[in-house]
């Protein structure tokens, strides 16, 4: 892992992720009782035989591409908002429905987006840059402008009476969008 990872802590964790889910660690617990978080790992197998992810890319796509459909697609749309993401943002382009909440919802517990922010608004964010660049390499240029064009509208809707406050980044989605 060591060498593989060639001092990336990003990729030690997601290689560490991918390899407990794929079962060559098994989690154990920090403390006696058993009931501590379950961030430190076992091996039982010859270091030799594990294979490893070829680029900490490949592991990151691999990560999303394990969440459902509806998770994926919900990253894919997010991914072109470079910046926070407002839950207003979210629900504007995507809906407000139970599929939506839960797709958010699946991509918070996958640690892959966070609530950056409660007050006043909530926000969200990729945990880091490399997870929203790898979603976002995942789209088509044709969705993505889909995507940007879709994000353009809410935003004008949600600010339509300060449009001027938020021109950079109505300027930013449109030119994205073309």
């Amino acid at each position: 892992l060591v060498a593989r990872v060639e001092g990336s802590p990003l990729f030690v964790e997601e290689c560490v992720r991918a390899l407990a889910q794929q079962g060559t660690l098994a989690a154990v617990s920090n403390d006696a009782t058993g009931s501590g978080p379950q961030r430190r790992y076992a091996c039982w197998q010859v270091p030799e035989s594990i294979e490893m992810p070829p680029s900490m890319h490949d592991v990151i796509a691999s990560r999303i591409d394990r969440q459902s459909h509806s998770c994926v697609l919900l990253l894919n749309i997010l991914s072109v908002v470079p910046r926070r993401i407002p839950l207003w943002l979210v629900e504007g382009v995507l809906g407000r429905s139970a599929a939506a909440t839960e797709a958010l919802q699946e991509a918070v517990s996958a640690q892959i987006l966070v609530s950056v922010t409660l007050s006043p608004d909530i926000e969200y964010d990729f945990t880091h840059a490399v997870l929203r660049e790898v979603a976002h390499d995942a789209v088509t240029r044709p969705r993505r402008a889909e995507a940007h064009r879709r994000v353009f509208s809410t935003i004008e809707a949600h600010h339509s009476d300060r449009l001027q406050d938020h021109a950079e980044w109505l300027a930013y989605h449109a030119a994205e969008g073309q």
